[in-house]
């Protein structure tokens, strides 16, 4: 289970999430891009431990209706080939985030050991 949810929002943090969704699905739906930038900070300062499911998960619904709205448009063989690419892909870095956990990035502590992890 997500760590925040185990330890339950309250009323008031669900409101400031989805308000902060809304914003952000609105930004992104006009210009494009910044939803990530608009709602992982506050996520980020409400409950850490809610990103990046969080994150994801509320993209889901904006990107589904991107993808309707611009159906006509999509460019389905180089969606193909990207999710080709990316299902191919994907396993390899996998293995390589697993083989090679003595190159650790100091700020990010991405790929060493974690502390209260065994």
């Amino acid at each position: 289970m997500i760590e925040g949810l185990s330890q339950g929002l309250g009323g008031g943090v669900i409101v400031l999430l989805a308000a902060v969704v809304t914003v952000a699905a609105f930004v992104q739906g006009t210009s494009g891009l910044g939803f990530a930038l608009i709602v992982a900070p506050v996520v980020g300062l409400v409950d850490p431990g809610l990103l990046p499911v969080f994150l994801l998960a509320s993209m889901i619904p904006l990107n589904l209706y991107v993808a309707w709205r611009e159906r006509r448009s999509i460019d389905v063989r180089g969606a193909r080939w990207i999710s080709a690419a990316r299902l191919a892909a994907t396993p390899l870095g996998l293995v390589l985030l697993w083989a090679v956990p003595a190159l650790t990035d100091t700020a990010t502590g991405v790929g060493g050991p974690q502390p209260g992890r065994v």
